[in-house]
């Protein structure tokens, strides 16, 4: 069994999650498993969600990447620069 995935989250997520979440996941599982499941616990949060991109441990990956030995993964909504 692997430690506790970190989760942190950005701008407009904030409203449906804490900034920062631990979660038990096997090294099996997709990023886009643990997106259903977040999803699946505040469904308001879906239409966001599926706009974002997601980093592990810095690097931005495609949805059916694998959690792996992540020790972070950042859900980051769209931006602009400024």
């Amino acid at each position: 069994m692997r430690d506790q995935l970190k989760i942190v989250v950005f701008g407009g997520l904030k409203a449906y999650f804490e900034p920062e979440m631990l979660e038990d996941v096997s090294e099996e599982t997709s990023i886009n498993e643990l997106l259903q499941k977040l999803e699946k616990s505040k469904p308001q949060s879906s239409k966001l969600i599926s706009v974002c991109a997601i980093a592990l441990d810095g690097v931005v990956c495609s949805r059916d990447q694998k959690i792996g030995k992540t020790i972070e993964m950042a859900i980051l909504p769209p931006f602009s620069g400024g």
